[in-house]
Protein backbone atom coordinates (compact mmCIF):
# COMPACT_ATOMS: atom_id res chain seq x y z
CA UNK A 1 0.00 0.00 0.00
CA UNK A 2 3.05 2.19 0.65
CA UNK A 3 4.21 1.36 -2.44
CA UNK A 4 1.19 2.62 -4.11
CA UNK A 5 1.08 5.91 -2.23
CA UNK A 6 4.63 6.37 -3.27
CA UNK A 7 3.95 5.56 -7.13
CA UNK A 8 1.04 7.89 -7.05
CA UNK A 9 3.08 10.68 -5.21
CA UNK A 10 5.64 10.60 -8.52
CA UNK A 11 2.93 10.82 -10.92
CA UNK A 12 1.80 13.97 -9.50
CA UNK A 13 4.62 15.46 -9.30
CA UNK A 14 5.75 14.68 -12.86
CA UNK A 15 2.40 16.35 -13.67
CA UNK A 16 3.32 19.22 -11.72
CA UNK A 17 6.69 19.95 -13.55
CA UNK A 18 4.68 19.48 -16.90
CA UNK A 19 2.39 22.30 -15.57
CA UNK A 20 5.15 24.46 -13.90
CA UNK A 21 7.32 24.48 -17.51
CA UNK A 22 5.42 24.37 -20.21
CA UNK A 23 7.30 22.06 -22.49
CA UNK A 24 5.00 22.64 -25.25
CA UNK A 25 5.62 26.25 -25.76
CA UNK A 26 7.00 28.03 -28.57
CA UNK A 27 8.72 31.59 -28.53
CA UNK A 28 8.03 33.45 -31.83
CA UNK A 29 10.24 36.42 -33.35
CA UNK A 30 8.91 39.41 -34.52
CA UNK A 31 10.58 41.93 -37.23
CA UNK A 32 9.30 44.84 -35.59
CA UNK A 33 11.10 43.95 -32.13
CA UNK A 34 8.07 42.17 -30.14
CA UNK A 35 8.24 38.60 -29.16
CA UNK A 36 5.24 36.22 -28.39
CA UNK A 37 4.54 32.61 -26.71
CA UNK A 38 2.14 30.53 -26.56
CA UNK A 39 1.57 26.85 -28.37
CA UNK A 40 1.35 26.69 -32.42
CA UNK A 41 -2.46 25.35 -32.87
CA UNK A 42 -1.91 25.59 -36.72
CA UNK A 43 -0.36 26.92 -40.16
CA UNK A 44 -0.81 27.80 -43.93
CA UNK A 45 1.82 28.94 -45.85
CA UNK A 46 1.46 32.54 -45.47
CA UNK A 47 -0.46 33.12 -41.52
CA UNK A 48 0.78 30.67 -38.00
CA UNK A 49 -2.77 30.31 -35.59
CA UNK A 50 -1.36 30.97 -31.81
CA UNK A 51 -2.98 30.46 -28.82
CA UNK A 52 -1.29 32.96 -26.63
CA UNK A 53 -2.43 34.20 -22.80
CA UNK A 54 -1.52 38.07 -22.24
CA UNK A 55 1.10 39.08 -21.02
CA UNK A 56 0.58 38.61 -17.20
CA UNK A 57 -0.50 35.21 -17.88
CA UNK A 58 -3.76 35.76 -16.38
CA UNK A 59 -7.00 35.11 -18.41
CA UNK A 60 -8.47 32.51 -20.17
CA UNK A 61 -6.45 32.03 -23.55
CA UNK A 62 -6.92 33.34 -27.23
CA UNK A 63 -5.69 32.36 -30.03
CA UNK A 64 -4.23 35.02 -32.54
CA UNK A 65 -2.71 35.13 -36.31
CA UNK A 66 0.54 35.83 -36.94
CA UNK A 67 1.70 36.86 -40.72
CA UNK A 68 4.43 35.09 -41.44
CA UNK A 69 5.98 38.09 -43.11
CA UNK A 70 5.97 39.52 -39.66
CA UNK A 71 7.84 36.84 -38.30
CA UNK A 72 11.70 37.16 -37.71
CA UNK A 73 12.10 33.67 -35.99
CA UNK A 74 10.05 30.72 -34.83
CA UNK A 75 11.98 29.07 -31.68
CA UNK A 76 9.81 25.83 -30.70
CA UNK A 77 10.50 25.86 -26.59
CA UNK A 78 10.12 28.53 -24.06
CA UNK A 79 13.12 31.01 -23.74
CA UNK A 80 13.89 33.36 -21.27
CA UNK A 81 14.87 37.00 -22.40
CA UNK A 82 18.60 36.89 -22.58
CA UNK A 83 18.10 34.10 -24.73
CA UNK A 84 15.89 36.03 -26.42
CA UNK A 85 18.25 39.32 -27.33
CA UNK A 86 20.98 36.84 -28.33
CA UNK A 87 18.82 35.13 -30.95
CA UNK A 88 17.39 38.45 -31.89
CA UNK A 89 20.83 39.50 -32.46
CA UNK A 90 21.99 36.53 -34.18
CA UNK A 91 19.15 36.93 -36.53
CA UNK A 92 19.30 40.65 -36.87
CA UNK A 93 23.26 40.04 -38.08
CA UNK A 94 22.00 37.17 -40.21
CA UNK A 95 19.81 39.51 -41.86
CA UNK A 96 21.99 42.07 -42.42
CA UNK A 97 24.56 39.73 -43.55
CA UNK A 98 21.70 38.52 -46.02
CA UNK A 99 20.81 42.51 -47.21
CA UNK A 100 24.32 42.87 -47.85
CA UNK A 101 24.77 40.16 -49.98
CA UNK A 102 20.98 40.88 -51.62
CA UNK A 103 22.59 44.44 -52.38
CA UNK A 104 26.31 43.14 -53.36
CA UNK A 105 23.87 41.00 -56.07
CA UNK A 106 21.68 43.57 -57.27
CA UNK A 107 24.87 45.68 -57.97
CA UNK A 108 26.24 42.56 -59.42
CA UNK A 109 23.36 42.51 -61.39
CA UNK A 110 23.32 46.47 -62.18
CA UNK A 111 26.84 46.38 -62.97
CA UNK A 112 26.31 43.24 -65.58
CA UNK A 113 23.65 44.93 -67.12
CA UNK A 114 24.88 48.32 -67.69
CA UNK A 115 28.01 46.10 -69.06
CA UNK A 116 25.61 44.10 -71.47
CA UNK A 117 24.36 47.06 -72.44
CA UNK A 118 27.43 48.77 -73.27
CA UNK A 119 28.39 45.77 -75.32
CA UNK A 120 25.39 46.01 -77.11
CA UNK A 121 25.56 49.84 -78.09
CA UNK A 122 29.38 49.35 -78.60
CA UNK A 123 28.25 46.26 -81.15
CA UNK A 124 25.53 48.47 -82.62
CA UNK A 125 28.28 51.10 -83.25
CA UNK A 126 30.56 48.67 -84.76
CA UNK A 127 28.61 47.77 -87.36
CA UNK A 128 27.28 50.76 -88.23
CA UNK A 129 31.06 51.83 -88.57
CA UNK A 130 31.45 48.56 -90.55
CA UNK A 131 29.18 49.39 -92.83
CA UNK A 132 29.93 52.66 -93.42
CA UNK A 133 33.41 51.79 -93.76
CA UNK A 134 32.27 48.53 -95.90
CA UNK A 135 30.70 51.15 -98.37
CA UNK A 136 33.56 53.36 -99.07
CA UNK A 137 35.55 50.12 -99.86
CA UNK A 138 37.04 49.78 -103.11
CA UNK A 139 37.10 46.42 -104.61
CA UNK A 140 39.47 44.67 -106.90
CA UNK A 141 37.46 45.03 -110.04
CA UNK A 142 36.38 48.70 -108.65
CA UNK A 143 40.02 49.62 -108.39
CA UNK A 144 40.26 48.01 -112.10
CA UNK A 145 37.16 50.15 -113.64
CA UNK A 146 38.51 53.48 -111.98
CA UNK A 147 42.19 53.19 -113.43
CA UNK A 148 40.63 52.29 -116.45
CA UNK A 149 38.57 55.58 -117.01
CA UNK A 150 41.35 57.23 -115.10
CA UNK A 151 44.85 55.91 -114.91
CA UNK A 152 45.56 56.33 -111.31
CA UNK A 153 42.25 57.01 -109.94
CA UNK A 154 41.75 53.26 -108.86
CA UNK A 155 45.15 53.37 -106.78
CA UNK A 156 44.03 56.55 -105.16
CA UNK A 157 41.32 55.43 -103.94
CA UNK A 158 42.85 52.32 -102.67
CA UNK A 159 44.83 54.18 -100.69
CA UNK A 160 47.77 54.58 -102.88
CA UNK A 161 47.69 58.09 -102.90
CA UNK A 162 50.66 58.19 -103.97
CA UNK A 163 51.08 55.35 -106.51
CA UNK A 164 48.08 56.75 -108.24
CA UNK A 165 49.35 60.14 -108.33
CA UNK A 166 52.45 58.76 -110.16
CA UNK A 167 50.53 56.79 -112.68
CA UNK A 168 48.06 59.68 -113.19
CA UNK A 169 51.39 62.00 -113.59
CA UNK A 170 53.06 59.90 -115.75
CA UNK A 171 50.16 58.63 -118.11
CA UNK A 172 48.85 62.65 -118.98
CA UNK A 173 52.82 64.12 -118.97
CA UNK A 174 53.47 61.49 -121.90
CA UNK A 175 50.06 61.93 -123.29
CA UNK A 176 50.77 65.65 -123.74
CA UNK A 177 53.79 64.79 -125.28
CA UNK A 178 52.28 62.16 -128.07
CA UNK A 179 49.70 65.39 -128.23
CA UNK A 180 51.73 67.93 -129.22
CA UNK A 181 54.21 65.50 -131.34
CA UNK A 182 50.85 64.23 -133.45
CA UNK A 183 50.41 68.11 -134.06
CA UNK A 184 53.85 68.50 -135.04
CA UNK A 185 53.37 65.86 -137.57
CA UNK A 186 50.49 66.70 -138.88
CA UNK A 187 51.75 70.16 -139.55
CA UNK A 188 54.86 68.61 -141.28
CA UNK A 189 52.72 65.48 -143.83
CA UNK A 190 50.78 68.97 -144.33
CA UNK A 191 53.09 71.03 -145.80
CA UNK A 192 54.88 68.13 -147.55
CA UNK A 193 51.83 66.80 -148.86
CA UNK A 194 51.60 71.04 -150.28
CA UNK A 195 54.84 70.91 -151.14
CA UNK A 196 54.79 72.43 -155.05
CA UNK A 197 51.13 72.91 -155.09
CA UNK A 198 51.14 76.00 -156.60
CA UNK A 199 47.35 76.96 -155.33
CA UNK A 200 48.85 76.52 -151.50
CA UNK A 201 49.76 79.26 -149.10
CA UNK A 202 53.44 78.53 -149.20
CA UNK A 203 53.84 77.83 -152.57
CA UNK A 204 51.76 81.46 -152.95
CA UNK A 205 54.24 83.65 -150.56
CA UNK A 206 56.32 81.83 -152.39
CA UNK A 207 56.03 82.93 -156.21
CA UNK A 208 54.64 86.65 -154.65
CA UNK A 209 57.93 87.30 -153.67
CA UNK A 210 60.23 85.83 -156.77
CA UNK A 211 61.06 82.79 -155.47
CA UNK A 212 60.91 79.30 -157.71
CA UNK A 213 61.43 75.75 -156.87
CA UNK A 214 64.81 74.70 -158.63
CA UNK A 215 64.84 71.98 -161.10
CA UNK A 216 67.33 69.30 -160.71
CA UNK A 217 68.55 67.12 -164.01
CA UNK A 218 68.99 63.50 -163.85
CA UNK A 219 72.62 64.52 -165.04
CA UNK A 220 73.48 66.49 -162.26
CA UNK A 221 72.44 63.87 -159.37
CA UNK A 222 74.78 61.39 -161.14
CA UNK A 223 77.76 63.43 -159.26
CA UNK A 224 78.26 62.74 -155.77
CA UNK A 225 78.85 66.77 -155.01
CA UNK A 226 75.35 67.28 -156.71
CA UNK A 227 73.78 64.46 -155.09
CA UNK A 228 75.06 65.63 -151.84
CA UNK A 229 73.89 69.04 -152.76
CA UNK A 230 70.44 68.08 -153.99
CA UNK A 231 69.33 65.84 -151.20
CA UNK A 232 70.66 68.38 -147.97
CA UNK A 233 69.26 71.42 -149.49
CA UNK A 234 66.49 70.57 -151.35
CA UNK A 235 63.05 71.33 -149.38
CA UNK A 236 60.97 68.85 -150.37
CA UNK A 237 63.42 65.71 -149.42
CA UNK A 238 63.78 67.94 -145.93
CA UNK A 239 60.11 68.12 -145.73
CA UNK A 240 59.69 64.36 -146.78
CA UNK A 241 62.07 63.21 -144.20
CA UNK A 242 61.15 65.72 -141.16
CA UNK A 243 57.79 63.66 -141.80
CA UNK A 244 59.22 60.45 -141.46
CA UNK A 245 60.91 61.63 -137.64
CA UNK A 246 58.02 63.03 -136.17
CA UNK A 247 56.19 59.91 -137.27
CA UNK A 248 58.83 57.63 -135.89
CA UNK A 249 58.73 59.98 -132.91
CA UNK A 250 54.59 59.73 -132.56
CA UNK A 251 54.95 55.49 -132.67
CA UNK A 252 57.53 55.51 -129.75
CA UNK A 253 55.39 58.06 -127.38
CA UNK A 254 51.91 55.74 -128.22
CA UNK A 255 53.66 52.74 -127.17
CA UNK A 256 54.63 54.73 -123.89
CA UNK A 257 51.46 56.01 -123.44
CA UNK A 258 49.73 52.32 -124.57
CA UNK A 259 52.35 50.95 -121.87
CA UNK A 260 51.86 53.35 -119.14
CA UNK A 261 48.19 53.06 -119.32
CA UNK A 262 48.43 49.10 -119.66
CA UNK A 263 50.85 48.94 -116.72
CA UNK A 264 48.50 51.09 -114.66
CA UNK A 265 45.60 48.19 -114.94
CA UNK A 266 47.93 45.59 -114.01
CA UNK A 267 48.99 47.67 -111.21
CA UNK A 268 45.75 48.71 -110.11
CA UNK A 269 44.27 45.06 -110.51
CA UNK A 270 47.11 42.81 -108.88
CA UNK A 271 48.22 45.20 -106.42
CA UNK A 272 44.80 45.68 -104.81
CA UNK A 273 45.65 46.16 -101.30
CA UNK A 274 42.61 44.04 -99.08
CA UNK A 275 41.56 45.75 -96.19
CA UNK A 276 39.96 44.24 -92.88
CA UNK A 277 38.33 46.39 -90.49
CA UNK A 278 39.09 45.55 -87.10
CA UNK A 279 36.76 48.15 -85.07
CA UNK A 280 39.07 50.47 -82.60
CA UNK A 281 42.15 49.04 -83.71
CA UNK A 282 42.55 50.50 -87.32
CA UNK A 283 43.18 48.45 -90.38
CA UNK A 284 45.48 45.72 -91.08
CA UNK A 285 46.45 44.99 -94.50
CA UNK A 286 46.84 42.28 -96.70
CA UNK A 287 49.97 42.91 -99.82
CA UNK A 288 48.79 39.63 -101.34
CA UNK A 289 48.46 39.46 -104.45
CA UNK A 290 47.52 35.87 -104.98
CA UNK A 291 44.35 36.30 -102.56
CA UNK A 292 41.36 38.47 -102.54
CA UNK A 293 40.48 38.24 -98.70
CA UNK A 294 42.66 39.23 -95.76
CA UNK A 295 44.33 37.31 -93.13
CA UNK A 296 44.69 40.74 -91.08
CA UNK A 297 48.38 41.84 -90.50
CA UNK A 298 51.72 38.96 -90.13
CA UNK A 299 55.12 39.57 -90.59
CA UNK A 300 55.30 36.95 -93.33
CA UNK A 301 52.30 37.97 -95.35
CA UNK A 302 54.66 39.17 -98.02
CA UNK A 303 56.07 35.99 -98.22
CA UNK A 304 52.50 34.66 -99.73
CA UNK A 305 53.16 36.65 -102.74
CA UNK A 306 52.88 34.21 -105.55
CA UNK A 307 55.25 34.54 -108.25
CA UNK A 308 53.46 33.98 -110.82
CA UNK A 309 52.24 37.66 -110.62
CA UNK A 310 55.79 39.47 -110.56
CA UNK A 311 55.81 40.32 -114.29
CA UNK A 312 57.14 44.02 -114.64
CA UNK A 313 57.17 44.19 -110.57
CA UNK A 314 59.96 41.64 -109.04
CA UNK A 315 62.08 43.98 -107.61
CA UNK A 316 58.90 45.84 -106.02
CA UNK A 317 57.73 42.48 -104.89
CA UNK A 318 61.33 41.41 -104.00
CA UNK A 319 61.94 44.42 -101.55
CA UNK A 320 58.37 44.15 -100.02
CA UNK A 321 59.11 40.75 -99.45
CA UNK A 322 61.98 41.92 -97.22
CA UNK A 323 60.00 43.91 -94.61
Amino acid sequence: MKGKINTLSQILTFFSILTAFPLLSETILLRNGETLKGKILNQNYSKIFLETKDKDGTGEPKTIEVSKADIQKVIYKDVDNDEIARLRKLEEDKLSDEEERKKKEEEDLSAKQRAEEEERQRQADLERRRTLWESKQVTRFGSLGRSAILPGWGQYENDRKTTGLIYGALFFSSAFLLYNKNREYLNAKRDYENYGNPYSESQYYTNFYGASTATVSSTSLNDPVGAYLYYNTNSSILQRQAVEKHYSEVKRLGYLVAGIYIINLLDAFFRHETKTFTGDRGFFMDYSVARTSSLGYSPNVSSQIDKFYTFGYKADFDFQSIK
